[in-house]
């Protein structure tokens, strides 16, 4: 996996941008959730909160494994 970003010569470690879409995603989710009413059927909102941004990082860290994957054999 690419370890850095370089943006305009400082690198930052994708992880923490991997984290910073997940967290965008993640407030989208709560809207919806929230407009919908899903949070009344839960037992600790913050808990299933927590478990929708550690599955989100997850994909969005996988996306971007499977990013790197198509682009390395093109760009050589």
């Amino acid at each position: 996996m690419i370890a850095d970003i370089s943006l305009f010569g400082i690198f930052i470690d994708v992880r923490l941008v991997a984290a910073l879409l997940a967290g965008l995603a993640l407030v989208g989710l709560r809207r919806v959730l929230g407009a919908t009413g899903a949070y009344r059927l839960l037992w600790h909102p913050a808990l299933a909160d927590l478990a929708l941004f550690v599955l989100l990082w997850a994909a969005v860290a996988w996306g971007f494994v499977a990013l790197q994957a198509r682009l390395v054999p093109l760009l050589g």
